[in-house]
Formats: structure tokens, sequence, C-alpha cells
């Protein structure tokens, strides 16, 4: 689970398919990147995983021009949401 993860505070997350907003939300906020897995080459050695330093990097670099623009988009819809409230408040008010 994405808490699980939190604990274990890694490099980076690669995933195949999506995550739930919960997740991505969760990961997000504790500053963990999340990247497609087809962005690193993995290989197999001796039981282990391993994946190019460069290529994580380059994961990682790709994660965090995503997560500006996210960032950017949410409290751009943040705003966006107080100002429908102010001027619903404002109608309540004639």
């Amino acid at each position: 689970t994405a808490e699980t993860l939190v604990e274990r505070e890694p490099r980076v997350v690669l995933k195949e398919g999506g995550l739930s907003e919960v997740a991505r939300e969760l990961l997000f906020e504790h500053g963990i990147p999340v990247a497609p897995a087809d962005e690193v080459t993995i290989e197999e050695i001796d039981d282990l995983a391993v994946a190019r330093e460069r290529a994580v990097e380059t994961a990682i670099e790709g994660w965090e021009e995503r997560a500006e623009a996210w960032r950017l988009d949410r409290n751009e819809s943040m705003v966006d949401q107080v100002i429908s409230e102010h001027r619903a408040g404002e109608g309540e008010s004639d």
C-alpha cells in the first residue's frame, strides 16, 4: 500500500497501470516520485532487481516536472473553489 511505501522512503516508485487518487496524493505529499515502469529498464542480477542510475534520475526528473504542473493545477483549483464559495456567500446575504 502507499502507506507502506511512505514508511520505506523509496527513491522512486515505478508502477504499471494507474494509482488510486488517495495513493497518488499520499506519495506526492511525502515527495516520493512515481513514474511509469516502462521509463526504467530493470535487469535481474542474482535475484535482485537492478536499474541504471541515469534511468532512475531521468524518471525522477520527469516526475518533478509532472509534480510541479500538478501542484500548480491543484493550487489553481483551490483558488477557483475559494472564489466560488465567496461568490456563493455573497449571494446568500442579499
